[in-house]
């Protein structure tokens, strides 16, 4: 009798013990998932082995971009979805909300109906949640917020909220959703843009903070050319390495800068004598930063961790291990 009590105690304390390393494995695992910000979504089987080897829990892709003369539908041709959760996102442009009267419910049902036509072409699965990404400025933001209300009665409603809108405190400048995702990224100031700048990001860290909403934070790892004429930064120069390096009328003077020596035209893109071309990445010591920083936020380590945006530079710029190893 005493061996069966014995037998029995040590499987009961192997059980528990169990149990333990799970439960701590499962508080230091941290859930992954990535904005996918092209428009066509084509995941190749590399990516695929990519995102099951981070246990993706979602990704967000750009579902269809509503743009002052035009709009522009994303295209599914190939995205692995078995066990991840995909989130449509619907990027409105500032100049799309100010040249359109969205003040009466019919334009509303309008755009609604688009959307909705989209996400049926997009998946053949139903989707709860829906996401809206808008650079909205007070001149339009009771359009914007038009647009919103209609999608809410619809859907799980999610926004975008970028630093350079939410400047301070005053929440009349929040459009009201279910969710919100502050993008701890693109910080402008006079005459230029960064991806990161850890110094100016902590004057926010206040705001941020007391957020009384339901909130993420949305990390950078994607790199982008800026292009600087007179002092001012233009984005979305769509260029390659090769393009820029080998080019005769193109200088480098250093620290990831280059002197445009004559004017150019570049990918149908007209470039100015005398422009600054700038390249900007992420690294996974910024991801650090980053990481760092939410965690003075919320006081612990958040177990999600919301990447823009995956591309096929990921799988080898940030190695899985690299990414899960973040604490």
């Amino acid at each position: 009798m005493y061996k069966y009590s014995t037998f029995i105690l040590l499987f009961i304390g192997l059980f528990f013990l169990s149990n333990c390393l799970q439960t701590n494995n499962k508080s230091n695992y941290k859930n992954i998932s990535f904005y996918i910000w092209n428009n066509q979504i084509n995941i190749s089987n590399d990516q695929k082995n990519y995102l099951d080897s981070l246990q993706t829990r979602c990704i967000y892709i750009k579902l269809v971009e509503f743009k002052k003369d035009e709009i522009i539908r994303s295209k599914l041709i190939n995205v692995y979805d078995n066990h991840i959760q995909i989130i449509p996102v619907v990027r409105l442009d500032n100049y799309f909300l100010a040249n359109t009267n969205y003040t009466n419910a019919e334009k509303c049902e309008q755009l609604y109906q688009e959307v909705q036509q989209q996400i049926n072409t997009f998946s053949k699965k139903k989707m709860n949640t829906i996401q809206l990404d808008c650079d909205y400025e007070s001149i339009n933001l009771q359009a914007y917020q038009n647009i919103l209300t209609s999608l809410k009665n619809n859907y799980h409603l999610e926004v975008q909220i970028t630093l350079n809108v939410y400047r301070t405190a005053d929440l009349s400048h929040i459009p009201k959703a279910d969710e919100y995702f502050i993008m701890l990224y693109d910080f402008y100031n006079a005459s230029k843009i960064d991806i990161h700048n850890f110094e100016f990001l902590e004057t926010y860290k206040n705001h941020l903070h007391s957020f009384p909403f339901k909130h993420q934070y949305v990390l950078p790892i994607f790199s982008r050319w800026v292009v600087y004429e007179k002092g001012k930064a233009q984005l979305d120069y769509q260029f390659n390495e090769d393009q820029i390096k080998n080019n005769s009328d193109i200088v480098y003077t250093g620290n990831g800068s280059y002197l445009v020596t004559k004017q150019l035209v570049i990918n149908n893109q007209l470039i100015n004598k005398d422009a600054i071309i700038v390249y900007q990445e992420t690294t996974i010591d910024d991801l650090k930063n980053y990481t760092q920083f939410t965690k003075e936020l919320s006081g612990e380590q958040s177990n999600q961790l919301i990447l823009f945006a995956f591309n096929n530079q990921s799988p080898n710029k940030f190695p899985a291990n690299t990414l899960l190893d973040l604490k």
